[in-house]
């Protein structure tokens, strides 16, 4: 993950090469000269690949709208919060992170509106995703409910492996949001204990 002083410096020299392509471009363009046209060319372009890279460091993520008010009112309202992820059209199309973070946020909604997991497909998306970026409290949350899809799907002993890693990782944040509070709360330990109890045959 790119940390706040070296985005600092990332921007602070787009911005000094973009202020010398800005002036080898001027320098260019007043001379006027033909065997310059090429070059000019050239400048133009990287001034087009600094000022995009320059926008991109000065703009960082935002979570996308509709995902921001279905976490919000995912513990308050789960309702609405599945109805306004289930009306995102083409999710597909999302950026990869907003759409790891819809997967995760539509089988949590599901599951508070006690719908019955029968498919692991959209959970393992945001867990691959989670997995390979810096977000330990997304990645807490997605093993938990990969934990609680295999174990409406019967398959106890994934759904035991994965309230594990959800409990050890969820141990090792210091301040969880509340969204990932689900780890820590009474059913995750029923759950859990459910699990060890029945074994692998059944949940």
């Amino acid at each position: 993950m790119v940390n706040q002083h070296s985005l600092i410096n990332i921007t602070t020299l787009s911005y000094f090469f973009l202020k010398k392509l800005l002036y080898l471009s001027w320098r260019i363009y007043a001379e006027r000269d033909m065997r310059n046209n090429s070059i000019y060319t050239i400048l133009q372009i990287l001034f087009g690949i600094s000022l995009t890279c320059f926008s991109a460091c000065n703009y960082p993520y935002q979570r996308n709208a509709k995902l921001l008010q279905a976490e919000e009112l995912m513990e308050t309202s789960p309702d609405s919060s599945l109805a306004i992820l289930q009306n995102i059209e083409s999710p597909e199309k999302l950026a990869n992170k907003d759409y790891a973070f819809y997967c995760l946020l539509l089988t949590q909604a599901l599951d508070k509106n006690y719908s019955i997991h029968t498919s692991d497909s959209l959970i393992k998306k945001a867990t691959a995703y989670f997995e390979q970026h810096s977000d330990d409290a997304a990645l807490a949350l997605s093993y938990y409910y990969m934990g609680r899809v295999y174990s409406d799907m019967h398959d106890a002993l994934q759904a035991q492996q994965y309230y594990l890693k959800a409990l050890e990782l969820g141990e090792n944040l210091n301040s969880p949001p509340t969204t990932y509070q689900d780890i820590q709360q009474p059913g995750y330990s029923l759950q859990f204990s459910k699990c060890l109890r029945n074994g692998p045959s059944h949940v």
